[in-house]
């Protein structure tokens, strides 16, 4: 939000920890689930109200783990795509963020986590707005649908990290 913001949009920032949206510059906040309906239309509404229009959404509520990248996110992009409504994915890598902060803190942890990256790095977290900012850009007016992995490389390996010690598992 910082990057948008930054960039001149103006930004409604939704965040369940009202604390996390304290001390936010030329960013609207919201304390609110993304993963209530009724909080999304009530953001929306906001947005609506103070700016007159939405261009963009993004969600980006953090979870942790790994799962498919195909799914209704992507798919329902088809759907809208007739009425101008792009809608697409982002499949991030491990990024400096608070959530990730256990593993990275961890020097074992973190070396086998990095070590298993082709590009043998953790992703800062303006390297994925910077991603979301592109397709939530008129450089992305023909992208619907699509999951953009920004994960440094370790998709093209079916995302998989073996363990060290197993059959394909060390990429040094």
């Amino acid at each position: 939000m910082e990057l948008f913001a930054g960039r001149g949009a103006r930004v409604v920032a939704v965040d369940v920890d009202a604390e996390a949206l304290e001390g936010l510059d030329g960013v609207e906040t919201f304390t609110g689930d993304v993963a209530v309906e009724e909080d999304n239309a009530a953001a929306v509404r906001m947005a609506v109200e103070r700016f007159g229009r939405l261009d963009a959404v993004v969600l980006n509520a953090g979870v942790s783990g790994a799962g498919p990248v195909e799914g209704e996110g992507a798919v329902a992009g088809l759907d809208h795509a007739g009425e101008g409504i792009r809608i697409n994915a982002l499949a991030p890598g491990l990024t400096r963020t608070r959530m990730t902060a256990g593993v990275r803190d961890d020097p074992a942890l973190s070396e086998v986590a990095v070590g298993r990256i082709p590009l043998r790095r953790w992703a800062e977290p303006r390297e994925q707005a910077e991603a979301i900012w592109f397709l939530a850009s008129p450089a992305a007016s023909y992208i619907t649908g699509t999951v953009l992995a920004v994960d440094g490389g370790i998709g093209a390996d079916n995302g998989l990290l073996f363990p060290p010690d197993t059959p394909g598992g060390d990429f040094r």
